[in-house]
């Protein structure tokens, strides 16, 4: 959802699940706060922005965490296997 007017809208039109993206520790918790209000059993996930230095800041805006950096930020690192007959 984009704002506070769309949660509310999605939380009482019957959604299942509700993602909060791109949205600051204190947006998503005020968030959270409200779709939980209109319907305590909707699922609520938080994506983007959230990184292993934030992630607990998000532990009490959602049920379930999305996140990005842990694939596409990862370091990579180079190994092979050589068989032989």
């Amino acid at each position: 959802v984009e704002n506070a007017h769309d949660a509310e809208v999605a939380a009482k039109c019957g959604a299942d699940i509700i993602m909060l993206d791109n949205r600051t520790p204190e947006e998503a918790k005020e968030l959270y706060s409200l779709i939980k209000s209109i319907d305590p059993n909707i699922m609520v996930e938080v994506s983007g922005r959230v990184t292993m230095d934030n992630v607990s800041d998000y532990a009490t805006c959602a049920d379930r965490i999305s996140m990005g950096c842990i694939t596409h930020s990862v370091k990579a690192i180079h190994f092979s296997l050589s068989m032989d007959e």
